[in-house]
């Protein structure tokens, strides 16, 4: 392995008690217009404890929190699930949609109930100045789950970012588990367009959003690594759709349980303006069945996979989480990329390791990446949302790293 980048720990953050699995989720942006980015960071599976500073206290567990800091790590406010296993924050993202000049905080909560349904799931918007809750919608499904994942496009072309938000678990005929992304306007929230699975392939489980084709519009990419085919069991696939072209670009998995689409990220790798499709498949299993994974790069105008790089250590499961990044001492594509055996990776587009990094206990993972750019400095947060802090078990915690680049 190599470091060769001079990168420094700065902090890490703790989640509060045993179960928190603080570090699940982490974005970065602009939130509250300074011109500074802030980092939110969830604990899907935190608890609520209702009347806390009181005797009488009621627990909710696997309510969920999410933490809004600023970039240097003060906390500013903290959201929290109301009722008990919702997993408040096991999505999170960042849109304008109100076109306030600072962006939203768009939280969802797959196994939220309403009067009506269980485990319909729900979305929620906040004011990333404020915190205050401007708007609630949950799903019309029994055990749907609105809200596994979610991704921000302008999918009409009215200037205004829409949400898009799966619901990986719909079931059409109380068997199947085939999946649904929904599509609602940013501006009134009402749904514009759907997507259904088919064959129980879980449609949906991931979503991101880019300029994959460079048409200067973004297009949804969808991921459902449940898909089979024929003896081939959820070998996975990934689908991007456009708004006016419909289906541009598919790609399945190669081997049987490699749930291929587990994680999909966008970004320009090479500078040529045009996002690529980064996908992360960490049950991977190349020829033994040993979950070492892999990551996937896709030029969908090319319709061709530039780049592939398996995992080189017995259940590694490369491709937990991964983050495309511009290295600031040189201006070269890179990514991050997270497994389960305790570090991540800064990889360069030879699939060569430029820097490894470990957290303070060998059995966490790191399960999420994030970062932000200042002057001068580059930061990334690396959440390990299974670590175990001072003897509370998954209470998760986020390593933050620095590289100064001048």
């Amino acid at each position: 392995m190599s470091n060769k980048l001079p990168f420094y720990l700065w902090r890490h953050l703790e989640g509060k008690r045993e179960h928190d699995r603080f570090g699940d989720r982490i974005v970065s942006g602009d939130i509250n217009g300074d011109g500074l980015d802030e980092w939110v960071i969830a604990a899907s599976t935190a608890t609520r404890v209702k009347g806390e500073s009181g005797v009488a206290r009621i627990p909710y567990f696997d309510a969920g929190k999410v933490y809004v800091y600023s970039h240097d790590l003060q906390l500013l406010f903290t959201l929290a699930g109301e009722n008990y296993g919702e997993c408040f924050g096991t999505s999170v993202a960042l849109a304008d949609v109100d076109g306030d000049g600072a962006k939203e905080i768009i939280v969802g909560s797959p196994r939220a109930s309403s009067s009506t349904w269980s485990e319909c799931g729900a979305v929620s918007v906040y004011s990333g100045i404020t915190g205050k809750l401007l708007r609630r919608w949950s799903g019309n499904e029994d055990y749907a789950r609105l809200g596994t994942a979610i991704a921000i496009l302008d999918w009409n072309g009215d200037g205004i970012p829409d949400v898009a938000v799966s619901s990986d678990n719909f079931d059409p005929n109380g068997l199947d588990r085939n999946g649904k992304v929904s599509i609602f306007s940013g501006s009134d929230y009402c749904l514009m367009e759907q997507f259904t699975g088919i064959g129980r392939e879980g449609l949906g489980s991931s979503l991101a959003a880019g300029d994959v084709n460079g048409d200067g519009k973004a297009e949804i990419v969808i991921g459902a690594p449940r898909f089979s085919r024929a003896e081939l069991r959820r070998i996975g696939r990934i689908l991007v759709y456009s708004p006016k072209k419909g289906l541009l670009f598919e790609s399945i998995g190669k081997r049987p349980f490699d749930q291929f689409g587990y994680n999909i990220t966008v970004g320009d790798m090479d500078g040529d303006g045009v996002d690529e499709v980064l996908v992360g498949s960490p049950m991977a299993s190349g020829n033994d069945e040993d979950r070492r994974g892999s990551i996937t790069v896709y030029s969908v105008p090319n319709h061709q996979m530039v780049f592939e790089k398996e995992g080189w250590l017995e259940q590694q499961e490369l491709g937990t989480s991964i983050l495309p990044w511009i290295d600031g001492t040189d201006g070269s594509g890179k990514m991050l990329a997270g497994s389960r055996n305790g570090a991540a990776y800064l990889l360069d587009l030879k699939g060569n390791v430029v820097h490894e990094f470990n957290g303070l206990d060998p059995e966490v993972s790191s399960h999420s990446l994030a970062g932000i750019r200042k002057q001068g400095e580059q930061w990334i947060a690396i959440g390990a949302a299974q670590a175990m802090n001072q003897k509370k078990y998954k209470s998760g915690c986020v390593y933050f790293h620095v590289l100064r680049t001048s």
